[in-house]
């Protein structure tokens, strides 16, 4: 599970993607952008016939008020 936290007024928002459906997660972020890149272990596998060590990966925009889904994939182009 992860966080984000908007240091102008406090608020707390969950990352859009975490938990045991992508686990081993991995955020890319910068303070002077609103994007943020993320990429997983272990989402493929409730995917029929994609190797379980493909890494599911995703980009969102921060809007100000939460997270926008630009792309996301449960796996990597590589694993098709």
């Amino acid at each position: 599970m992860g966080y984000a936290i908007d240091l102008k007024d406090g608020r707390v928002v969950p990352l859009p993607v975490g938990g045991e459906a992508n686990s081993d997660l991995d955020v890319e972020y910068h303070v002077e952008s609103r994007l943020l890149k993320a990429a997983w272990k272990g989402a493929a596998k409730d995917y029929s016939g994609t190797p379980a060590d493909c890494r599911g990966f995703a980009y969102f925009e921060w809007t100000g008020r939460d997270f926008r889904t630009i792309k996301a994939s449960p796996h990597s182009p590589a694993c098709d």
